[in-house]
């Protein structure tokens, strides 16, 4: 399972020109990967048919390999940041409104070696959905927000996404990586059902199925086959309460997975509001060589309160426990795992993490234009790889002081503290933010001091060196 979001915004600044930006984030259900982009530009009318596009992107993938099988549990593959400028043509078929052909290149500024171009077009339906088209001719990316220097590749996708209903959507594809060879070829088909079942009840379903249609090994005669099925409900028929519970199964020939998640907002008093998340996992693996069983379970409850009169003042307190338990990267030392003659004796010992997290984020308004932001963390880690186990204690301290230069402009200091029982790290870093919409914010910043601690600090940006953020500020008036 997996945790996503993003945002997409624009902004018409003349007739002819218009301000784009576009931030996603991914996450494995067990957060030991994590993945982030961000993307500003500006595209241009040249005349009625032909637009261009120039844009900057910036992506930064942490942990596990998210290409890697998640069987393996490997996260033992080092960061991968990038900002990279991209260029786009794009123009309708003169005859054909809804039809549209694009031209698209991207270089790593950093590294001449990483770079993507992409061709493809797109006809849109008269009921609603669309056929499209995309083939990257020659790339060293990934996909659209990862960085993958390793993995050169061809990648041609054929498909149509279109609404048989109004609650219904049916989608078709016809995948084929590394087209010049013919290496894996594929077919996905699925549906999307909702259902509205009246006094605030929502109820919903999805079926995929991928099928391979070449490239098979005798290795793995079908590792790409699966079928999945998931369904959900979702109650928001009450002004103070919210609630939601998702089921998803996936059946493979590497192995099946199970995800159920669930989530519960109720409202206290005008100002308090009550949160719970709760989330189980298990992979079962099977055809894969030195692999486990994998099983994710998480929890988190969270108190929040917003000063109604002032709005000066906001404050989150949150309680969580995540488990994990699955195959560990590196054998220890007291496991055998090779006899003389190199020939595995025993699999790989277990792993297991168990981690509490206690958190505080506190935000006050010192002055009009002038904010102050603090978060105070700790965290108990406990870590147990065969017969071997440790336990990690640490804390953080982090201030965020921000101010308003103009209706536009605002600058911010950071600076944080870490520490545990052996050591302790310091933070400090400056940023610059532009208001690209109301409420939305491109800041970039650099830190003179940083260290690295995803759990604790969370979203903020504390490596050292130069970073990017995308800050939007909403309520649920938003939706």
């Amino acid at each position: 399972g997996r945790e996503e979001a993003s945002l997409k915004a624009s902004l018409q600044a003349s007739a002819l020109t218009t301000l784009k930006a576009e931030a996603v984030f991914s996450q494995d259900a067990s957060r030991s990967a994590t993945q982030q982009g961000a993307v500003l530009g500006l595209e241009h009318k040249l005349n009625d048919q032909v637009r261009a596009e120039v844009a900057v992107r910036w992506s930064q993938r942490d942990g596990a390999n998210t290409t890697a099988s998640t069987a393996t549990g490997s996260a033992d593959n080092p960061p991968l940041q990038g900002v990279s400028l991209l260029a786009k043509l794009a123009t309708s078929l003169p005859g054909l409104p809804r039809s549209s052909l694009f031209a698209e290149l991207e270089q790593d500024l950093a590294d001449s070696a990483l770079h993507a171009l992409s061709v493809g077009g797109e006809h849109r339906l008269e009921g609603g959905g669309k056929l499209y088209a995309r083939h990257e001719l020659a790339s060293t990316l990934g996909s659209r927000f990862e960085l993958n220097p390793s993995a050169p590749r061809q990648a041609t996708v054929l498909g149509v996404n279109t609404d048989i209903a109004p609650d219904s959507n049916l989608f078709s594809e016809y995948r084929l990586r590394n087209a010049l060879d013919g290496r894996a070829a594929e077919a996905a088909l699925g549906l999307r059902q909702r259902w509205r079942l009246g006094a605030g009840w929502q109820a919903n379903a999805s079926f995929e199925r991928v099928h391979r249609l070449q490239g098979a090994s005798t290795a793995s005669p079908a590792s790409n086959e699966s079928t999945a099925l998931a369904s959900g409900l979702q109650y928001t028929g009450s002004p103070d309460l919210k609630a939601s519970a998702r089921l998803e199964l996936r059946r493979s020939q590497t192995g099946d997975t199970h995800l159920a998640s669930s989530g519960l907002a109720y409202k206290i008093s005008s100002e308090w509001t009550a949160l719970a998340k709760a989330l189980w996992s298990v992979a079962n693996v099977t055809n894969v060589s030195n692999a486990a069983d994998r099983v994710e379970r998480s929890w988190q409850a969270g108190l929040a309160y917003r000063q109604l009169d002032a709005n000066r003042v906001n404050v989150l307190l949150r309680l969580e426990e995540r488990y994990e338990s699955g195959i560990t990267n590196t054998p220890t030392t007291n496991t055998p795992i090779t006899d003389a003659a190199n020939t595995p004796t025993s699999p790989l010992p277990a792993h297991q993490r168990h981690l509490v997290l206690l958190s505080g984020h506190g935000h006050i308004e010192l002055q009009p234009g002038t904010q102050l932001s603090a978060r105070l963390a700790a965290k108990r880690v406990l870590d147990r790889s065969g017969s071997l186990g440790s336990q990690e204690d640490a804390q953080l301290l982090g201030l965020r002081w921000t101010h308003d230069l103009s209706a536009q402009w605002d600058v911010g200091i950071q600076a944080h503290l870490w520490l545990d029982r052996r050591s302790r790290q310091q933070g400090l870093g400056l940023e610059f933010g532009y208001q690209l919409l109301k409420n939305l914010w491109l800041s970039a910043g650099y830190n003179v001091l940083g260290f690295s601690d995803r759990e604790l600090a969370g979203p903020e940006p504390t490596q050292a060196g130069i970073y990017l953020r995308l800050r939007f500020k909403f309520d649920e008036a938003l939706f």
